[in-house]
């Protein structure tokens, strides 16, 4: 049931509940969904996990007031996004077990680069004055730079080989990272207004520094659940 060696396979892991109950914004360690496995002998296989870490969400809201013949338009939408990439290196000691159950425990290392965060705003008005239609654009972005994190992970779970080289497995991970997040920020404000066709249009720019950094050692109680596929021909 279980690979011979010099195998290479593949993990798909299901995040459980602790991580899931984390804001998508939130800088974390446990988001690796892909695991490339190499098994080196039947007690060590070498792991690599890559990983895309991505959120974005948009809000638009929409209002009227006024009198059919003078109507006034109001169209405002809210979005932010953020993706984030992390390459994880790990090792996998596995106990004897049975023929179809595969204990283990192991270490990893989290490399992750931040990307930073987008926060747009767009309003648009639009009514009529004094016979004349008049239009205002509001945009704003704030833009928060990103940066760089760096983990070190302890495993411990198992596999349970359904059939030959596919088997379902459960991992759990207590992890210590370090996070530097920031850097300049940019904030873009404009407004262009259309008087009776006289257009106006206003820009401001401004940035600022910040950075923070954060050393977690604690345990972030991540269970996952994984999905294993060995490839090869005994």
């Amino acid at each position: 049931m279980k690979p011979d060696f010099s195998e290479w396979g593949v993990s798909f892991r299901a995040l459980g509940i602790g991580a899931l109950k984390d804001d998508p914004f939130k800088q974390a360690f446990d988001s690796v969904s892909l695991n490339i496995k190499y098994t080196k002998n039947e007690r060590i296989f070498y792991r690599l996990g890559l990983g895309i870490e991505s959120g974005s969400k948009s809000t638009e809201k929409r209002d009227s007031t006024g009198p059919f013949t003078s109507k006034n338009y109001t169209v405002s939408t809210t979005s932010e996004s953020k993706t984030s990439i992390s390459i994880t290196p790990g090792l996998e000691y596995h106990f004897k077990g049975s023929s179809r159950l595969d204990p283990y425990i192991g270490c990893e290392i989290a490399i992750k680069l931040i990307g930073g965060q987008t926060n747009t705003d767009d309003e648009k008005k639009e009514g009529i004055s004094n016979n004349k239609k008049i239009s205002v654009m509001n945009n704003t972005e704030n833009f928060t730079a990103g940066g760089f994190g760096f983990g070190v992970g302890l495993l411990v779970g198992f596999n349970y080989f359904i059939t030959e080289r596919f088997a379902l497995g459960l991992e759990y991970n207590i992890n210590f990272d370090w996070v530097s997040e920031g850097g300049e920020s940019r904030y873009t404000s404009t407004t262009e207004t259309n008087n009776g066709g006289i257009i106006t249009r206003t820009e401001d720019i401004s940035t600022n520094f910040s950075k923070q950094k954060n050393f977690n050692a604690r345990n972030r109680g991540i269970l996952g659940l994984n999905i294993v596929y060995f490839f090869g021909e005994k």
